[in-house]
């Protein structure tokens, strides 16, 4: 394993800040198979920034109809999230299947 810098970002603002001062940046989250990728070779960050602690487990309604999932929702909270299974029933249960960035669902892009 190479050698990084380790960060634990107390605010939003300063860990997009923190990552976008080296290309090589990453973010370290719940559930990530990041230091498994960095011990095999794959994943070389020069720094490496902790965003666990930060408020980003939020799941809010959209006004218009649509669904933000936050960063560290976690996925069992997604699943069996009561605006998830009754909106979007389609996704529903489709949470338990890996990480995934923060997004945005809008009922447009669900097939009724």
């Amino acid at each position: 394993m190479n050698p990084f810098s380790y960060e634990r970002a107390r605010r939003t603002d300063v860990a997009i800040e923190s990552v976008g001062q080296t290309s090589t940046a990453k973010f370290l989250a719940g559930g990530t198979n990041l230091v498994d990728l960095m011990k095999n070779g794959i994943e070389r960050p020069e720094r490496i920034i902790d965003i666990n602690r930060l408020p980003l487990a939020t799941i809010e309604p959209l006004p218009d109809g649509g669904l933000h999932l936050g960063a560290l929702a976690r996925n069992a909270d997604t699943a069996n999230h009561p605006l998830l299974g009754n909106n979007i029933p389609c996704c529903h249960g489709r949470f338990f299947r890996g990480p995934r960035p923060s997004f945005v669902i809008w009922p447009q892009m669900v097939e009724t």
